[in-house]
């Protein structure tokens, strides 16, 4: 799956199970919408691409743990997450 229109992510994300998911590509997302995407991915994602990825909060640690938890066949992993500043604390 290849989605580079943040608009309808969150809707899309929450609504739809992907069981047969192997590569999710996604240009813009939250952490958020990719761990309900994760989620609802049926285990058998083995490529994440995830560019420019906001509104990350949470510890990078849950987010990678959501990843382990739900995508046991997992090959390859990329992550772009902002330069961390010290005004996002």
């Amino acid at each position: 799956m290849i989605i580079n229109d943040h608009i309808y992510i969150e809707d899309l994300s929450k609504e739809l199970v992907y069981k047969d998911l192997e590569i999710l590509n996604i240009s813009y997302i939250t952490i958020d919408e990719a761990s309900i995407i994760i989620k609802n991915s049926g285990g058998k994602l083995e490529q994440i691409l995830l560019k420019s990825v906001d509104h990350f909060d949470d510890s990078p640690l849950n987010f990678i743990r959501n990843i382990y938890k739900n995508c046991p066949s997992i090959e390859f992993l990329l992550l772009l997450f902002p330069p961390f500043t010290e005004q996002s604390r």
